[in-house]
This record gives C-alpha cells, structure tokens and sequence, in this order.
C-alpha cells in the first residue's frame, strides 16, 4: 500500500492526526482478540513503574512531567521531565523480577528525545534432557532497549517509541523490532489529557526455532484523565486492547447451576461483562505537589483471576510518592490472587538538578 500523506494540502497537525489513522486501519485487520501467554514478547506490556502499578497496570495520559510515561505514551512526555533518570524495580514470584530504567534527555530536533531499558528476568532453571540426564542450569530473560521522540503542536503532541527486542531461553533466542506510536490532547486551560496509543507494532526478525509461530503483542490503548478544579482528585478512565473484541476467558473449570434433572447449567459471560474487561479505572489523591496517594482497578484481571468464593481484592492497586528534594520515591502494590500480589518501587532522579547543585559546590 503506497500511502504519502505530505501529498494532500493539510496543517501538519491534521497530517499528524491522519497518520496514525490509517496506521490505526491498516494493522487493524491483523488484530485478534489476545488472552495472557498467547503474544510474542508479551513481557512489552508488564506495567513499567509505581505509578503504573498503582493506577491499575495501564494508563496512557497520567503525567507528563513523569519520565516512565515514555512506556506507556510516546507523545505524553513534555520538557518539564527533562534530564530526568528513573529506576524501577518490580520483585515478581519465583525469583522473577522485572527491572526498567528511562532517561529523557531533552530538546533535540526540535521535539524531546529519551531513552529507555527494560529487562525481565525469570531467574535459573535446572535443565535434563529427554532422558533425564541433568544438562546443567541454564537462565531466560527478556529486554527491550528503546529510544523515544516526541513532538508538540499544542494543543496536540505526537511521539514514537523504536524499540529493539530481544528474548533468550537457554540455548534458544529471540528477537523483534516494535514501534508505540502515541498522541495527546493537552487541554490548554484545564487539567484534562486525552491519549490515544498503538504499542507494539512491529515483528521478530529471529525466532526461537524455524517452526516457532510469531503473534504480535499489538494492543491499540485510549483514554483520558481529568482534575477537578476544587478537589485533590485526579481521576482516569483507560481502555485497552480495543482493536479486538472478546478478551474474556472461558474458563471451563468454572461451576455452574444445576437444573432440576442435575444437569449443569454453565452461565455465560454477559456482553456487559466482557466490554468493561477493556477497561481500567484509576485515582490519585493530590494532597501536596510533594505527596500523593494513587488507586487502581482492572476490570480484566478481577475477572480473569478472583476466586469466585473468596474474590478479596483481587484487581485493585494502590501506591503512594513522595518527593524529597531532587528525588522522588514511589511505591506500589497490585493484587493479583487471594495469597497477595507484588509490589514495585520506583525512584527518579533530577539529574539536572542534582549536577548543577554539585557544580555550585565545587566552585564554592
């Protein structure tokens, strides 16, 4: 399909705007409702950082002065994060553990330019080989090294994230290359984003054998984020994989009524049910510029893995920051199953801050 948009006599935001449209249309034919463990390199969509965490695993249009929202919206970040250097950690089970790290350097070809690392490590494993013989230990990770551009025509931006994949598992390994394309509305008066994002479109260029199937881990993400004028509330509303349809899981374990013969009866998952599975509702509570607390519910994964005799609170987030100088401390906790969840800490650093304060120093 030969598709120049620099023909046609429009303002470069419209540009802009029918790009990702027909990007949207073009890969829309390849998108089919995805469950867990059936994408390739699905590990591109674990949440990257606290706020994340807390706000329910997906939001793309919390914070713009925030340098970890270059994973979830290219176009989101502004220059107020500048030079600004994140750590996050996420323990999982297991030994499994989760590591990402964003920088945004700054203006640069006339948008903000950054960087980003994720890496996923699933820890060592004992191998045998098909007669048991123990071949020795052997590890799997995945990583994702990314480099990020943004552009803002207010009150619209637009930005893209390049990213190099890789997976490797004992002997045997992977590698893609994906793109996120984002955009932002900015509400020039009032404290409302709305983003729109593609992640993760792209393909593997080496599989793990020659008989390995690939399937993208495409998910097509809307939503908004609003402030009210005369509360510390900050409230988001995000939808995901909205490219495809069905994303329930029928679980065939799950009981069901019995009729007055015994027979089971299974209950089928309602069309209201499986539309608000796309959905993730999210908070904070802005109690200071310094300090706040963060909440999050994901309609999916309360459904996919309460029990339904004891659902606790399965599918809830909660978090809190705190910023003390030219830091900024985060913590965040996801629960995921009745026997508890994970949590994950995140630290950024004002870097330009930190070296001008020590440049002050060394002169004095």
């Amino acid at each position: 399909m030969n598709f120049n948009i620099s023909r046609f006599p429009f303002s470069v935001s419209t540009k802009v705007q029918l790009f990702f449209l027909w990007i949207f249309f073009l890969f829309q034919n390849w998108a089919v409702a995805q469950i867990g463990g059936q994408d390739s390199f699905a590990f591109l969509n674990v949440p990257s950082d606290a706020r994340l965490t807390a706000l329910g695993g997906i939001n793309i249009s919390a914070e713009p002065s925030d340098v970890n929202s270059i994973f979830s919206n290219p176009a989101l970040v502004d220059s107020s994060a500048e030079r600004r250097l994140s750590f996050n950690f996420t323990p999982f089970y297991a030994g499994i553990s989760n590591t990402n790290l964003a920088f945004l350097y700054g203006k640069k070809w006339g948008g903000n330019l950054g960087f980003g690392v994720q890496y996923l490590s699933y820890g060592k494993f004992d191998g045998y080989d098909i007669s048991a013989n123990s071949t020795g230990e052997f590890s799997a990770s995945d990583f994702a090294l990314m480099g990020s551009y943004s552009y803002e025509f207010k009150p619209f931006r637009a930005g893209v994230n390049l990213k190099i994949v890789g997976s490797s598992l004992g002997d045997y390994s992977a590698g893609g290359i994906f793109f996120d394309f984002g955009g932002a509305f900015i509400h020039p008066k009032k404290e409302l984003r709305i983003g729109l994002v593609i992640k993760n479109l792209g393909f593997a260029f080496t599989n793990y054998t020659p008989n390995s199937e690939f399937s993208m881990p495409l998910d097509v993400q809307a939503g908004f984020t609003y402030k009210f004028d005369k509360m510390p509330l900050r409230l988001s509303v995000t939808a995901h994989q909205i490219q495809g349809g069905d994303i329930s899981f029928d679980n065939p374990n799950r009981q069901g009524t019995l009729d007055a013969f015994g027979n089971e009866i299974k209950e089928e998952i309602s069309k209201a049910d499986r539309f608000s599975r796309h959905f993730v509702l999210a908070g904070e509570l802005i109690f200071h510029p310094r300090f706040n607390l963060r909440f999050g519910y994901n309609f999916l994964t309360r459904k996919e893995l309460v029990l339904t005799d004891r659902p606790a609170l399965v599918g809830f987030s909660f978090g809190g920051m705190l910023k003390v100088k030219n830091t900024e401390i985060a913590i965040a906790r996801s629960i995921r199953n009745i026997a508890g969840g994970y949590t994950c800490f995140s630290v950024i650093l004002d870097t330009r801050k930190v070296l001008k304060k020590r440049k002050k120093t060394v002169i004095e």
